[in-house]
């Protein structure tokens, strides 16, 4: 395996580098593509990510987490930290798969607002029947606004 990180990402100076330079020099696309390779691996092989939910909304999902995870790897002070943090976004997608599918297709209200509860979502619960991409789609939406730093 490829690390996913073959540079530290802190110069000199103390600050971070960006995804383009380390240590002053340009990184390749072809290291960018292996620095984030090993992080996507932690989604694309997690079958529950996606469990229980049709085709559109799984690939918001995806779409939102691989978004997220490229985010972190040019963030990130080294890889360990980015696999924790990506392996903690996950585990929140996992959570947010459960809700949509407790909500939208098992139409299970009470368990569905337990989990949000427990997990400590902070989006709006919806009011009625709700088509399950509008649903993971506004979830998604607030979720991205917890991260905007």
């Amino acid at each position: 395996m490829v690390p996913a990180f073959l540079f530290s990402m802190k110069s000199d100076s103390g600050v971070f580098g960006g995804p383009n330079h380390a240590h002053g020099r340009a990184l390749t696309g072809e290291t960018a593509f292996m620095r984030i390779k090993a992080l996507l691996n932690h989604i694309l092989e997690d079958d529950a990510l996606t469990r229980g939910l049709s085709d559109p909304e799984a690939r918001i999902l995806v779409e939102w987490l691989v978004e997220r995870t490229e985010r972190l790897a040019q963030v990130a002070r080294d890889e360990s930290q980015a696999a924790r943090e990506v392996k903690g976004l996950c585990r929140r997608a996992r959570g947010i798969r459960r809700f949509v599918s407790l909500w939208c297709y098992t139409r299970d209200r009470r368990a569905a607002m337990q989990l949000a509860a427990s997990e400590r979502f902070s989006w709006p619960l919806p009011a009625t029947r709700v088509d399950p991409c509008e649903l993971m789609h506004v979830i998604l939406v607030s979720e991205a606004s917890r991260f905007v730093a």
